[in-house]
């Protein structure tokens, strides 16, 4: 759990106005290096900080890597079909809740059942089981309501609605996922049609009855209920964060749903779970906490062992610069390391939905002086 003795890894969080200005480079002695905006040795703000210590030769660094973040998805598992219930029979849901630990530990694995008795529907089998997965206060998943929702005057500005659509309600703004579409009468086309559609609402609440609601595909229906919740099927979200750090720490993780004893009803994956990357909140999270030698994490991630802290609530590009031959950056790194090093420089995007014209421009430098051969002149 030791961190890799030849990499080093920074958090910028202050970009200048002049972004190129945060990658120095000095033609006298052929050498480039990364700073920051902070504080002098005097407590003065606004001084000049290197971010990974001593400047870099010319021709050192062998390849520049970039991945920009990548917002969280949490994944959303339908639970439906016709089932024709078999008394004395288990039903059960398991959810393998993904890594908890280490990658030496098995997913956690959740199970719940329920046994078919007289009397039993699918309904009745399918609330118990909701109840049970709702009451387990260390579940990793939550329950959504599947809702059948009347609508009239549907009408199709751009294309037809169909099932597997996104869609958002105009007033409320609220998303949510088509599970299945039933036109009894007209057509969209015609912008006459009526019937009924099953949908999931993955974020907000839908709004009063007689609203129009606008899909992925820009159709309109205008809804004639807010509607009705479904109490044979129900969908499971993930609750869990997906974020991967390192070859042996993992945290959180996608579940996995499985059924044992329906033949009719099915678990079905209609949004896929996304890792995030560059969150700050999970990266913070990761800041480890070390024993007294320093030599292992009792939690967190020696990876994230970063002087500046990240930012909850931002986002970061990560900046890989790898070299051919060992380096020492002044912290960290031993001057005898045998191993081609790494500098790792986490990087605050412009804004929180991912804006990155800073960050390039900042990285397009760097690459620009690491591509110069030694000895050249920037």
């Amino acid at each position: 759990m030791e961190r890799n003795p030849s990499q080093h890894v920074a958090v910028i969080n202050t970009v200048p106005a002049t972004e190129e200005n945060q990658v120095v480079h000095n033609n006298t002695s052929k050498q480039f290096g990364i700073v920051k905006e902070g504080y002098d040795t005097a407590g003065v703000e606004g001084a000049v900080v290197p971010v990974i210590g001593k400047p870099i030769d010319y021709g050192k660094a062998t390849l520049v890597e970039t991945l920009n973040s990548v917002a969280e998805v949490a994944q959303v598992v339908s639970l439906r079909g016709t089932e024709t219930i078999v008394v004395g029979r288990q039903y059960k849901i398991i959810i393998r809740a993904g890594k908890e630990v280490n990658d030496f530990q098995g997913p956690k694995v959740e199970t719940f059942s329920t046994l078919a008795v007289t009397g039993d529907t699918q309904a009745t089998v399918m609330a118990r089981l909701r109840a049970k997965v709702e009451a387990y206060a260390g579940s990793r998943v939550e329950v959504l309501d599947v809702v059948e929702i009347a609508f009239t005057a549907g009408e199709d500005v751009g294309g037809d609605l169909t099932a597997g659509q996104t869609f958002t309600q105009a007033t409320s703004g609220a998303t949510g996922y088509i599970l299945s579409v039933n036109i009894t009468s007209g057509t969209i086309a015609g912008a006459d049609a009526a019937g009924t559609v099953q949908l999931v609402v993955l974020s907000g609440t839908f709004s009063a009855s007689s609203l129009v609601t606008t899909f992925a595909d820009t159709s309109k229906l205008t809804t004639a209920s807010v509607g009705t919740v479904q109490t044979d099927e129900f969908c499971l979200v993930d609750k869990g964060d997906y974020f991967l750090t390192s070859n042996y720490s993992v945290n959180g993780g996608v579940s996995e749903v499985q059924l044992i004893g329906f033949t009719g009803v099915a678990a079905t994956i209609i949004q896929a779970g996304v890792y995030s990357v560059g969150n700050g909140t999970h990266m913070l999270a990761l800041v480890p906490s070390w024993n007294r030698q320093k030599n292992n994490p009792q939690s967190g991630d020696a990876f994230f062992d970063v002087e500046t802290l990240p930012i909850a609530g931002q986002r970061y590009t990560k900046m890989d610069l790898h070299f051919n031959e060992p380096i020492s950056t002044g912290h960290l790194l031993p001057d005898n390391s045998s191993r081609p090093g790494i500098i790792t420089v986490w990087i605050k995007e412009d804004d929180t939905a991912g804006t990155v014209t800073k960050v390039t421009a900042m990285i397009a430098e760097v690459a620009t002086c690491a591509a110069l051969a030694a000895g050249g002149s920037r």
